[in-house]
Order: structure tokens, then C-alpha cells, then sequence
């Protein structure tokens, strides 16, 4: 059974999969949603450990996220973000492109315009998955230690093409990332792969505290 709900899931992903487009459309309209541009803004957020039974543990080490300025590339200004992510470094040059929030190379991080397509598809063929991205339809109200907020949700979701499960606990799973307009990212989660594979457990980060500049 397994197997024939999966076979359908990826004639579905590859149906609805946006075609690759060049991000070159002039900005949306962000009336109703804002990406933070202004150099000199920072994020701070708590990471926690996730067990299978729900348990969080803290880590002692915090992430922060700084926005270092800009750059054009193809005379589109992209912003550049750099940090911490999850312990580990990380650089994002992003920019919002008609409604998506697009790296340098293309890859839509999330939109707040499209909630019916998938927007990345990726397979892995050495670990014998495929994970998928759409945004969620329904818009959230999410608590994190820096306050409340009003969020759009992207659901990144991993599953075995052979309808094995992904998981020891579960078929698949599904890492959520919660954006706010105005402020950026205020929860995400993701885990290494041994991790949620054996041990169902994940890493989660929280807005604790944030600056954003004029």
C-alpha cells in the first residue's frame, strides 16, 4: 500500500514541480509581506535537541545570524546573510523575486505569493530519499522566547521512493520553517541524517532576540 501511495506522491511532485524560471521578474508587492534588506539587522535563536518521545534539551551555544550588506549579481540586489546555523557557518545570499524568497542560484527558500506548487524537489540517490518543499496554505500564530508572531510555513517533507519508511518512528518527516513579515526566519528545524533516520530526533532553533536596522 505504502509503495502505490508513493509511486502516486512522485507523479504528483513531478507534475506540480514550478518550472525553473530565471529570477529576473521585477519585486512583488510586499504589501502584506516584508524580507528584511537593511545591513547591520541580526537574529539570535535558541537551539534545542528533539527527541522521538518530544523531550527538548537546550544547547549551550546560540546561533547568530547577521545581514553584512548586499550584492548584485545579473543587476539584481541580493542580500547577504551570515551566521550560525545550527552550530555550524553558513552564508545565504537572498533575494525576494515576485513573491519568492530566492538564493543566488535560483533555489526558492519559501514564498509567500504560491502555496499550491512544490517548489524544490531534491533526491538524494546515494541515501535512497526524496524531499519535496510547498508552503503551507493556512497562515500561523507561533510563541518563541523573542515574542508572538503571525507566520507563513514551509514544510519540507522526506520519503523513500521504494515505500520503505524514511524514519525508525515514521513513513516520513516533514521539517517545518516559520517566516514573518518584517522579521525573517523565527523557527526552523532540521537534523542530521543518521539522526532523525535512527533515532527520530531533530534540531529545532527559536527566536530569542532580534535587532533590525533603519
Amino acid at each position: 500500500m505504502y509503495k502505490y501511495f508513493f509511486f502516486l506522491l512522485i507523479i504528483f511532485l513531478s507534475a506540480c514541480k514550478k518550472e525553473d524560471k530565471p529570477v529576473n521578474e521585477d519585486p512583488a508587492d510586499t504589501h502584506h509581506f516584508e524580507i528584511v534588506t537593511s545591513p547591520g539587522s541580526y537574529w539570535v535563536y535558541d537551539v534545542y535537541n528533539i527527541d522521538s518521545l518530544g523531550n527538548e534539551t537546550i544547547k549551550p551555544k546560540q546561533d547568530t545570524v547577521y545581514l553584512i550588506g548586499d550584492t548584485l549579481i545579473n543587476g539584481y540586489s541580493y542580500a547577504i546573510y551570515e551566521g550560525g546555523y545550527f552550530g555550524m557557518k553558513r552564508t545565504q545570499v537572498l533575494r525576494d523575486s515576485t513573491g519568492y524568497l530566492v538564493s543566488e542560484n535560483g533555489t526558492i527558500m519559501m514564498s509567500y505569493t504560491n502555496s499550491s506548487d512544490t517548489l524544490d524537489l531534491f533526491e538524494d540517490q546515494l541515501n535512497s530519499y526524496i524531499s519535496f518543499i510547498i508552503m503551507d496554505e493556512t497562515d500561523h500564530s507561533i510563541d518563541v522566547p523573542a515574542g508572538s508572531f503571525d507566520v507563513k510555513r514551509s514544510l519540507n517533507t522526506y520519503f523513500r521512493p521504494d515505500g520503505t519508511d524514511f524514519t525508525a518512528c515514521n513513513p516520513t518527516h516533514t521539517f517545518n520553517t516559520y517566516y514573518a513579515s518584517g522579521i525573517g526566519e523565527v523557527l526552523s528545524q532540521t537534523s542530521f541524517y543518521n539522526n532523525i533516520t535512527s533515532n527520530c530526533s531533530y534540531l529545532e532553533r527559536r527566536l530569542a532576540y532580534f535587532y533590525l536596522a533603519d
